[in-house]
């Protein structure tokens, strides 16, 4: 099960009883949540390493070894969804 699907279901779970409610406000509103959600970990690890990747230079460590640097790229990786969230709802 994918990282959304599993958002998805534990918000199903959650979730109060539907009234009607306008198919578009609810788009906007999943839009908007979607687009300013906090990142679960596994994505911020995913995005950390994919920054270490593409930056280090040769003589680094694999990503997978048990190097010091992970902690700032992970502290990278949310300070660039920030920037990036808040670049999105900015008026």
């Amino acid at each position: 099960m994918s990282i959304i699907d599993d958002e998805i279901e534990t918000q199903r779970k959650e979730a109060p009883p539907y009234r009607f409610i306008d198919p578009q406000t609810i788009f906007e509103d999943g839009y908007w949540d979607g687009a300013t959600r906090n990142p679960t970990d596994e994505e911020i690890v995913a995005g950390a390493k994919a920054f270490y990747e593409a930056l280090k230079p040769d003589s680094y460590p694999q990503w997978d070894s048990d190097c010091a640097l992970k902690a700032e790229y992970y502290d990278a990786m949310r300070l660039a969804v920030k920037a990036m969230q808040g670049k999105a709802t900015e008026e």
